[in-house]
């Protein structure tokens, strides 16, 4: 309201000077004395020159000359007063609208801003700072994320199972030998009866303990050629067109349908027959 009352003022001034130059009469006052005393003095100087024509006995020719002198004279002194009224007059309507126009319409403006730059500027400073706060925990995480990823550590995390679950993978104790009531041997005896059937059972037990290494080993290299992320779907690894415009890396494993089947059953089986 107060703003509007403001722009209201200032217009009506203008609007009041302007008028006043067409409907105030300092400029028709101006013209019109003008007009007299050019009248006046074009009377003088014929009475002037009728004086010339006749100098001797134009006394009443004198008298005239004096009167239009002094009717002259007082024109002249109200034409400058009317011309002054008109130039003042003038210079204040111009002074008015160059005030208007170079400094009133910008003070209009000011008045009329509802804070429209300030609450922009202060809802985008919010916005910036929200997003980059943003980018910057998303940043931190990715690198946390690298960090963890890069420690991967298979034997260390093996290590660490087998220590936090000492008691389930400790070796447990010795069978100890218990003889019955009072019998005193407590090693293996090979008398000439059962010498042939021991080596018998001995070369039985070494030939299963043979086979059990084997398979042991079988197992292990079977194990470190089979990797997990071969049993992983193509679909799994694929990357978005977006993702793939913000990264610079690429997922290179893309196996085969069969050949996933095929690992996985690989894979399945190792597990299974360790277990």
């Amino acid at each position: 309201s107060q703003s509007r009352d403001i722009c209201t003022s200032l217009q009506d001034g203008l609007l009041k000077v302007t008028t006043e130059m067409q409907t105030v009469s300092a400029w028709r006052t101006y013209y019109q004395y003008h007009s007299d005393y050019v009248s006046a003095e074009g009377k003088l100087k014929e009475a002037e020159k009728q004086e010339e024509k006749h100098k001797t006995g134009a006394k009443k020719l004198e008298r005239l000359i004096e009167k239009r002198q002094v009717k002259v004279k007082d024109i002249y002194l109200k034409c400058s007063k009317a011309r002054n009224d008109y130039l003042l007059n003038l210079s204040a309507a111009n002074a008015s609208v160059n005030k208007y126009y170079l400094q009133d319409i910008s003070t209009l403006i000011d008045c009329a801003d509802t804070g429209y730059h300030l609450t922009l500027s202060r809802v985008m400073q919010a916005y910036l700072s929200s997003r980059m706060k943003a980018q910057q925990n998303l940043t931190t995480g990715l690198q946390q994320l690298q960090g963890a990823v890069s420690a991967l550590d298979q034997s260390h995390d093996r290590d660490t199972l087998l220590q936090d679950h000492y008691n389930a993978f400790s070796m447990p104790l010795r069978f100890n030998y218990q003889p019955h009531d009072e019998d005193q041997v407590t090693e293996v005896s090979a008398e000439s009866e059962m010498i042939c059937e021991l080596d018998t059972r001995f070369k039985q037990i070494r030939t299963r303990l043979k086979a059990l290494t084997d398979d042991t080993e079988e197992v292990k290299n079977h194990t470190s050629q089979v990797l997990l992320i071969d049993c992983i779907c193509e679909d799994d690894l694929e990357i978005s067109p977006v993702a793939q415009e913000s990264s610079s890396e690429s997922v290179s494993v893309r196996p085969s349908v069969a050949r996933r089947k095929t690992n996985l059953q690989e894979l399945e089986n190792v597990y299974f027959t360790v277990s």
